[in-house]
């Protein structure tokens, strides 16, 4: 029997092609838009419906994430635990969720109960009443699960950077408080429901095993659906910030180190060179940074570098929890590596490598219709464009040293980042 030889890793092949979903855009009769990805085996739906209801559109701090949260716990003829029961029945599965830039109903149903579970999500967006109980019982919650996450060094770290990068009453860069849950009240939550959950501020996304019936079952329950006005964007201007903040913590073993910067969303020319870099510096575990920091020093279990894009802005960010005793290094190594990116061109052999990681992780978020249909909604709702997904891939394709070189160059030079310390002062 052939013993495999252990000296050398398994043989890289090249991947050269990834696909491009099959995707039917139609509009409702309201003009509600459509995205379509079929093609499953499984006789499953999921319906993703997502409205402009997030921090850029709210009228009050912490609003559109009460909104999402509350909406399906009580409507005018259904109690919570009545659409609990009722969606259990079905077998299907319903959440309400919420990010920076939109708010989201996410359903999975069996294709042969879908038409009778839709509208029941019908219900919820035009006759959700926001019980006091549950507003209440949401606050109370809300403030308690802050206290713990505020006992956590990395997410105060988090927390200041993007205070910090943002500023703090810019809708990326407010941080939740007691005192904004508290200034939360059902009057104010209903009107901004009753205003903005409307066609105008509505997109669906559908996967699985869609048939006409399916089309004719959207256009029934939603087709109706009133306009209303679209939701406006309120952006504050943003005053770039830089240098260095320590927040004191009781953690004498270990401190949060993250370093940023503001850069820009999905639609910026440099934005696939960018993802690049970040990629190649800290986004897989053979990266730079963590062959650095991880394996050659030790400094650290894990660190990782990334891009948090939006709809209306992004920032780049490396994130660290390192020894007390190995702040200053592991500072003085990510600078390190940051210059390096800047003064000297990759090797074919490192941008090879790093491209194949890419193009697997295109191939694997692509399996199946529903992860197609999340690729679709994410370009989509951050570019206003599904397609530019191709586009990217084809950047990712073509990246050269020289395009990495430049872009390095004009945005991770380390004097114009914000680092944030969560830690010990006594090590």
């Amino acid at each position: 029997m052939n013993q495999p030889d252990r000296k050398e890793g398994p043989k890289i092949t090249t991947i050269n092609e990834v696909p491009i979903p099959s995707v039917n855009h139609y509009q409702l009769s309201n003009g509600i838009d459509v995205y379509e990805v079929g093609g499953t085996l499984r006789d499953v739906i999921k319906l993703e419906i997502v409205f402009n209801c997030g921090r850029p559109n709210e009228p009050q701090k912490m609003i559109s994430k009460a909104v999402s949260y509350l909406m399906k716990d009580g409507t005018t003829h259904k109690t919570s635990q009545e659409i609990s029961a009722l969606i259990d029945s079905y077998g299907a599965t319903l959440k309400t969720t919420t990010n920076l830039d939109d708010t989201r109903i996410i359903l999975y149903s069996l294709s042969k109960f879908f038409p009778k579970v839709l509208p029941l999500v019908t219900e919820i967006i035009t006759q959700a009443q926001f019980p006091k109980e549950e507003l209440s019982n949401y606050v109370e919650n809300s403030i308690q699960n802050l206290q713990l996450d505020l006992a956590k060094d990395e997410f105060i770290a988090y927390r200041i950077l993007t205070e910090k990068i943002f500023g703090a009453d810019h809708p990326y860069g407010y941080n939740s408080s007691e005192k904004l849950f508290r200034t939360l009240t059902r009057e104010s939550i209903r009107n901004y429901h009753a205003n903005s959950y409307g066609a105008a501020n509505c997109t669906i996304y559908i996967s699985g095993k869609t048939t006409e019936s399916t089309r004719e079952s959207l256009e029934a329950q939603f087709g109706s659906l009133e306009h209303k006005q679209k939701t406006p964007v309120i952006i504050p201007q943003i005053s770039d910030q830089k240098g260095v903040f320590f927040i004191e913590s009781a953690n004498v073993h270990q401190t949060s180190i993250r370093i940023g910067k503001r850069l820009f969303n999905r639609k910026h020319e440099d934005y696939a060179a960018m993802f690049f870099l970040s990629t190649l510096l800290g986004g897989y575990f053979g990266s730079r940074l963590m062959s650095n920091l991880r394996e050659e020093n030790g400094y650290t279990y894990s660190i990782y570098s990334g891009l948090d894009d939006f709809v209306h802005d992004g920032y780049f960010y490396i994130s660290a929890d390192v020894g007390n005793e190995f702040v200053e290094n592991s500072i003085k190594e990510i600078h390190k590596e940051l210059h390096l990116l800047m003064t000297e061109e990759i090797s074919d052999k490192e941008m090879s490598l790093v491209k194949n990681y890419l193009m697997g992780n295109f191939l694997n978020s692509l399996d199946g219709s529903f992860n197609q249909a999340q690729v679709v909604r994410s370009f989509q709702s951050k570019t206003g464009d599904w397609k530019r997904f191709s586009e990217f891939i084809d950047k990712i394709k073509t990246m050269d040293s020289r395009k990495l070189s430049f872009t390095a160059k004009k945005y991770l030079d380390p004097e114009t980042m914000i680092t944030v310390l969560v830690g010990s002062k006594s090590n």
